[in-house]
C-alpha cells in the first residue's frame, strides 16, 4: 500500500520528494521509498538518494529507512554494502514485501546489509519496528 493510503500519511511529518527514478518521503527519523515501476536501482541512484537524505536531515543523523516495494523493480545488493561502508546514518531497515518474488530478493538483501534489516508485510509492521529503535535521531 502507498504511503499517500495509510492513515501514517496525515499523521506523520513528512515531506515528499520526488526524484526520476521515485519518490521519497522524509518523515522525523524514518525514510520511506517508493520506486518507480520497472527501474533498476544502482549506486548512481543510491548516492543521489543518500545525498538528499543528508542534505535534509543533516551529516550526524541517525535514521531508519523504509523500501515500500509497491512496484517491481531491481536492486543492486551491493548498494548495502557501500552505503553502509561509505556512509553511517542508517540503524536499521525494513523491506516491505507485497510478492513472493520480493521476499526473495530482500532475502538476499538481508545477507548484504551490515544493519538491522527486518522483511514486513505491511508499512504499519516496517514503521512499528523502527520506532522502536531509541538510536534515531536529526
Amino acid at each position: 500500500m502507498q504511503f499517500k493510503k495509510t492513515k501514517y500519511f496525515n499523521s506523520m511529518t513528512h515531506k515528499e520528494i520526488e526524484l526520476p527514478f521515485g519518490t521519497y518521503y522524509f518523515c522525523n527519523n524514518i525514510v520511506i521509498s517508493e520506486l518507480n515501476e520497472g527501474v533498476h536501482f544502482d549506486w548512481d541512484k543510491c548516492s543521489m538518494m543518500i545525498n538528499k537524505i543528508l542534505e535534509f536531515y543533516g551529516e550526524d543523523c541517525k535514521i531508519g529507512f523504509i523500501s515500500n516495494r509497491i512496484n517491481n523493480y531491481s536492486v543492486d545488493p551491493n548498494n548495502w554494502v557501500r552505503a553502509h561502508s561509505e556512509y553511517n546514518f542508517m540503524i536499521a531497515s525494513a523491506i516491505i514485501i507485497y510478492q513472493n518474488s520480493s521476499y526473495k530478493v530482500a532475502t538476499l538483501e538481508k545477507y548484504f546489509s551490515q544493519k538491522k534489516l527486518k522483511r514486513c508485510l505491511s508499512l504499519e509492521e516496517g514503521i512499528t519496528w523502527l520506532q522502536k529503535f531509541k538510536k534515531l535521531k536529526v
